[in-house]
């Protein structure tokens, strides 16, 4: 945390003494903050002045090395060592959106835009920095992973009841099925023709009386 706020306040000094360089090498944005690792920032760097020979971004203060270097004469991308798959070029010159990805604790930094022109008549290498962007990168909140932990398992617990109740209603319906469908129906009919049998029974014996003389 102090080497953050030791940056912040040396990259306002740094924009304040730097300020009178006007418009002329633009970079924006000048402060980013990420919530999380593992996200990407974007650096726009733009200027009017022609005939230069190449574009360097670099870091300025917790590790001063050359993140990216872009030849205009012989259109090469350098991408330093740490930086490796990680850096994607957008424009052309002299506008470019350099996008910076997957990034970590460690890349917390201010980054710069450094425009180099070649003067042939006396032979000098002139260097044009701008402000640079100030990019923060902080770790997740334990107290946020621990929420969403905890919701993902009340989802997840939620899920788990529904199937099981459901599974329940399905057991159950099968077993009041196979319990009452197996039984044999009432059938009266069988009944009916057995007292109909009794009866023609009755019918046959037919009672016989004397003749009187």
């Amino acid at each position: 945390m102090k080497t953050v706020l030791w940056m912040c306040f040396a990259w306002g000094v740094f924009s304040w003494v730097h300020s009178e360089e006007g418009p002329t090498f633009s970079q924006t944005p000048k402060f980013i903050s990420l919530q999380k690792e593992n996200s990407s920032a974007e650096i726009h760097c733009v200027t009017s002045v022609k005939g230069l020979d190449g574009l360097y971004l670099k870091r300025r203060y917790a590790k001063k090395i050359d993140v990216l270097y872009l030849s205009f004469d012989f259109l090469k991308e350098t991408v330093g060592d740490l930086y490796k798959n990680r850096i994607t070029i957008k424009g052309q010159c002299c506008d470019f959106v350099i996008i910076l990805s997957q990034l970590t604790v460690s890349d917390s930094d201010v980054y710069y835009c450094s425009w180099n022109h070649l003067d042939l008549s006396s032979t000098q290498l002139k260097t044009f920095n701008s402000n640079g962007t100030l990019i923060i990168v902080k770790e997740e909140d334990p107290m946020e992973s621990c929420r969403k932990r905890k919701k993902t398992n009340q989802i997840l617990f939620i899920i788990s009841v529904t199937v099981g109740v459901t599974l329940l209603s399905i057991f159950i319906c099968v077993l009041v099925w196979f319990c009452t469908g197996k039984k044999k129906s009432y059938k009266p009919a069988k009944i009916n023709q057995k007292r109909k049998h009794i009866c023609l029974q009755h019918q046959g014996q037919e009672k016989t009386y004397p003749l009187k003389c």
